[in-house]
């Protein structure tokens, strides 16, 4: 009897290598396989059932289309909405799950993902998540990197590409840190948009979108715009000041070498622009739709730090609402196509030193009276 038992045993662990064995071959991408995303149930700390993406594949066949660039049929794959999973429990019965997770390297290498989006649910975004889609045109989100808790280089839109270099990508070194931290990642050339819908309670993270090779970028209930928020964004062109925002940070657009035009149409609740926050904008007023040159500062801003314009070399007018009773250090230093600087604050202006330093075109300097200060 004892051998009995022992040999069924053996069969019975001999059978569970096999199941396991043939289950770990059906998950391989295969003609078999059903192209999209792979998830697993987990239990939250309050004992609720959610959804882990743990894998984003395709089958062979849809593999083989997307290699020779055919993309025909395939737009729900394109353009993923991660945000609840449907499936049917043992009794065939329909259930729902939110999607709180994406797992470390999920997307990673799929170019068929033009457009992703990350729902509400989601919480937490794996490193490397996104690695090699070089395909990828747009991220919709409702945090940057990791988590609305996430800190140094989590925190970063940088944090989702991975640092392995791949085809269609281009390495970009990312601020997170300020001086102290940086990280090179490798950016789909792809990426041209990337739009933040989140709540008014989360605050975007100092260098959020640093480096990133996008055109736009959209923020929903955006209260400040942080350090080096934007900086080194060489692709953005444009840029509209949301009438949310109230302070713009230090270097938070410094080195965008595209910026043609910065809209403060609509900051009325602007109060303060940082150190050195343009500075390497060197197309900043070429133009801007309506006058070229100009930039028009609004009434609510009454701090201007300095070197925050450093360096604009196309900027030919400035003109400074009424908030605005004195400039820092070298705020407008090497703008060497400066010409006028408007000043509608009745009162005296103070000015700092070098303010002006190699501004050799600048032929006036005007106060609120119209009377020529320089």
């Amino acid at each position: 009897m004892k051998k009995l038992l022992n040999l069924l045993l053996v069969l019975t662990l001999t059978f569970g290598c096999l199941c396991s064995f043939a289950a770990c071959s059906n998950d391989k991408d295969s003609s078999d396989v059903t192209s999209g995303a792979v998830y697993q149930i987990k239990k939250d700390a309050d004992g609720e059932d959610y959804a882990v993406l743990t894998k984003y594949r395709l089958n062979d066949e849809d593999a083989e289309k997307v290699a020779d660039g055919d993309f025909t049929g395939m737009d729900e794959l394109r353009n993923p909405v991660i945000n609840v999973y449907e499936t049917k429990n043992d009794k065939g019965e329909k259930v729902t799950y939110k999607v709180k997770e994406v797992a470390e390297s999920a997307f990673s290498g799929q170019t068929v993902l033009k457009t992703v989006t990350f729902g509400e649910y989601v919480e937490k975004l794996g490193a490397a998540c996104l690695a090699g889609c070089s395909n990828l045109e747009q991220i919709t989100a409702t945090f940057v990197g990791e988590s609305k808790e996430a800190y140094n280089e989590k925190k970063t839109m940088g944090y989702l590409f991975g640092t392995t270099e791949a085809d269609g990508t281009t390495s970009v070194t990312v601020k997170h840190n300020g001086a102290s931290g940086s990280t090179t990642y490798y950016v789909p050339d792809s990426l041209k948009n990337i739009e933040i819908k989140n709540s008014a309670d989360y605050v975007i993270p100092d260098y959020a979108f640093y480096g990133m090779p996008c055109e736009t970028v959209t923020v929903a209930n955006m209260s400040a715009i942080g350090e080096g928020t934007f900086g080194a964004m060489t692709a953005l062109a444009n840029y509209k000041v949301p009438a949310t925002v109230k302070t713009i940070g230090n270097s938070a657009f410094e080195g965008c070498t595209a910026l043609l035009f910065v809209d403060f149409s609509e900051a009325t609740s602007l109060t303060s622009i940082g150190k050195s926050a343009f500075s390497g904008c060197s197309k900043l007023g070429k133009a801007n739709f309506a006058d070229e040159g100009v930039i028009t500062v609004p009434d609510s801003v009454t701090f201007v730090g300095e070197r925050a314009f450093e360096n604009c070399t196309e900027l030919k007018t400035v003109v400074f609402g009424t908030g605005v009773s004195a400039l820092a250090e070298a705020t407008f230093g090497g703008c060497t196509s400066l010409k006028t600087v408007e000043f509608k604050n009745a009162a005296e202006v103070k000015l700092g030193i070098m303010v002006f330093h190699e501004c050799e075109k600048l032929t006036e300097i005007k106060s609120a009276s119209g009377k020529t200060l320089a």
